[in-house]
C-alpha cells in the first residue's frame, strides 16, 4: 500500500499516483492530507487513488481509512461520500459543478502561486514547465471564472490563496 499526500516536493500528489497506477495498477493507494477534500477527493479516486483522508482526522480514523483501502473498499469521509453519491444520483454532470472542480489540478496550482505573489517566470520554474505555458493555464482559469482581465485573476488569487493554504 501506498499513502501519499497531495503536495509532495517537485511534484505533485495526483500525477505521482497516475504514474504509479500505470506501472502497478493493483498497489492500494491512500492520500492523506490537509487539502481540502470537496476539491481533491474525486481527483484522487479519477487519478485511480483508493481513497481520501484529511490529515486532521484522528488518528483512529486514519487507521481505519487504511484498513479499509487494504480490504480493496474506497475510503472517503462520510460527508464527500454523501457528495459523490448526491451528484451520481441526480445524473451529475461536469457543467453543474462548481467553478473550482472546473479547473484542472495544474490550473489550481498556478492560481495558488500567483495568489502567493508568485510571478509568471517563478511558476514556470516551479512547476517545471515553460512561460508559455503558464501563460496558457492563466488564461483558462480567466475564461472558467469568467474574468475580465489578469488583474481580476490576480486580485481573486490572493484572496483564495489567503484561506486556502495548499501548496
Amino acid at each position: 500500500m501506498i499513502l501519499c499526500d497531495i503536495s509532495m516536493p517537485g511534484r505533485n500528489g495526483l500525477e505521482f499516483i497516475k504514474d504509479l497506477k500505470a506501472l502497478h495498477p493493483n498497489m492500494p493507494v491512500l492520500a492523506i492530507s490537509m487539502h481540502d477534500e470537496t476539491l481533491y477527493a474525486e481527483r484522487v479516486l479519477r487519478a485511480g487513488g483508493n481513497g481520501y483522508i484529511m490529515k486532521s482526522n484522528c488518528n483512529d480514523e486514519v487507521l481505519k481509512a487504511i484498513r479499509s483501502v487494504l480490504r480493496g473498499q474506497v475510503c472517503l469521509s462520510k460527508s464527500m461520500s454523501e457528495i459523490l453519491i448526491t451528484k451520481a444520483g441526480r445524473g451529475y454532470s461536469q457543467r453543474e459543478d462548481t467553478q473550482f472542480s472546473q479547473l484542472s489540478y495544474r490550473e489550481i496550482e498556478v492560481f495558488q502561486l500567483i495568489g502567493q505573489g508568485s510571478s509568471t517566470h517563478d511558476i514556470a520554474e516551479r512547476l517545471h514547465v515553460s512561460t508559455k505555458t503558464v501563460g496558457a493555464h492563466r488564461m483558462h482559469i480567466k475564461e472558467k471564472f469568467a474574468m475580465k482581465n489578469s488583474a481580476e485573476v490576480v486580485k481573486h488569487a490572493v484572496r483564495w490563496a489567503a484561506t486556502n493554504q495548499m501548496i
